[in-house]
């Protein structure tokens, strides 16, 4: 299985932030998410499932608060706006192959984009 990285925007408190096409990528079934963090923090993913019914799961890191465990979304609206915040002590690994990643997975195809949030 492949990994897509994900490339974080960042967005500044009081300001407007446009995200590009080209910033959005494809995650299927057969390819994971990882999303490279480069602070601490909370992040908004925006997703959107063209062909509906996707399942899009944050796995959890082994900070302090991956206890919690993973996030799954419900099944997708197809063509909806679906956006997750994420928070990096939940989500994002502190060691291993993943340190400092927070890792994706979905069950079909959909695009995926991230927000660092101020």
């Amino acid at each position: 299985m492949a990994d897509q990285t994900i490339t974080v925007q960042t967005c500044t408190l009081n300001g407007q932030k446009e995200v590009a096409a080209a910033n959005y990528e494809d995650l299927t079934a057969a390819n994971d998410g990882i999303c490279v963090i480069p602070r601490d923090g909370k992040y908004l993913f925006h997703i959107i499932d063209a062909a509906g019914g996707a399942v899009v799961t944050f796995t959890h890191g082994d900070g302090f608060l991956s206890g919690q465990g993973d996030i799954d979304t419900a099944a997708l609206t197809i063509n909806l706006n679906n956006f997750v915040v994420v928070e990096s002590a939940r989500c994002k690994w502190l060691s291993g192959d993943d340190k400092g990643m927070i890792r994706i997975t979905t069950t079909a195809a959909v695009k995926i984009a991230c927000i660092a949030l101020p």
